[in-house]
């Protein structure tokens, strides 16, 4: 865990993504705070391996495809209720603009913007959310904020999450839930790797020289904002996105 300190005793925090990458840092240091962390995912074999990572001994793992609006129904059947929720499941591939074609575009909706949208209505359906609970979406600078190559369906999407979460925070307040977005540069996460491998080692080295703080993100510099907004010290803070990318959009 990073140097903050959070007592998250007595909460309970369901992670999309959770198998790997931001979405497995989120769940080892709210476990490390206290909390009984949910983790969801489609990777059983990867969750259950971080399930005996975790501190604390009430943990849960539910596996299957957000994608399924039926799977997100039942999901969030088996939920106790819930004092916060990040939605860190993504996915991000690069496609030129002249190979983008709908399969691609629905595949990106799917995962990047429909997804988190279903499980929040099906959340507030089944009254699953505390009053008072936070909610974190994982968006990018890639989408509202800059653009890059071969990127626009993914820059696309992570944009329409920022604005969809403006609107829903309207609604949310009633019952005083939160909602926020963190929006990151580049991470080096198992996912970002993968990306990476299109292009060269030099390539690499030197977008990082575009950074003013000299390096990528990490899980941890991405967790550490989550656990501000899944805290009380986030209390007054929603409908918002927090920038997190070096000081890359700064320039």
């Amino acid at each position: 865990m990073a140097d903050y300190t959070y007592n998250f005793t007595g909460k309970t925090i369901l992670v999309t993504g959770a198998s790997s990458g931001i979405g497995k840092q989120i769940c080892l240091d709210c476990a490390e705070a206290g909390a009984t962390v949910i983790m969801l995912g489609r990777d059983e074999e990867r969750l259950k391996q971080l399930l005996y990572q975790l501190e604390g001994g009430s943990h849960q793992v539910i596996t299957g495809d957000l994608k399924d609006e039926q799977f997100i129904e039942r999901a969030c059947q088996r939920l106790p209720l819930l004092d916060g929720v990040v939605q860190s499941a993504g996915l991000m591939k690069l496609v030129p603009l002249k190979f983008i074609n709908a399969a691609f575009i629905d595949e990106m909706l799917a995962v990047n913007l429909r997804a988190p949208i279903l499980l929040l209505s099906a959340l507030q359906k089944q009254k699953k959310l505390k009053p008072a609970s936070s909610i974190v979406l994982l968006s990018s600078v890639n989408g509202a904020a800059v653009g890059s190559l071969a990127n626009s369906v993914y820059g696309a999407t992570k944009g329409a999450l920022q604005s969809f979460c403006k609107s829903a925070s309207l609604e949310l307040a009633k019952t005083n839930i939160r909602i926020n977005c963190i929006a990151p540069a580049m991470v080096n996460t198992e996912g970002t790797a993968k990306i990476s491998e299109q292009v060269s080692t030099e390539a690499i080295e030197a977008d990082q020289k575009n950074y003013p703080l000299g390096r990528y993100g990490t899980p941890a510099d991405i967790a550490g904002c989550c656990m501000f907004l899944l805290s009380g010290a986030g209390s007054w803070i929603t409908g918002s996105t927090i920038t997190i990318d070096g000081g890359f959009t700064a320039q």
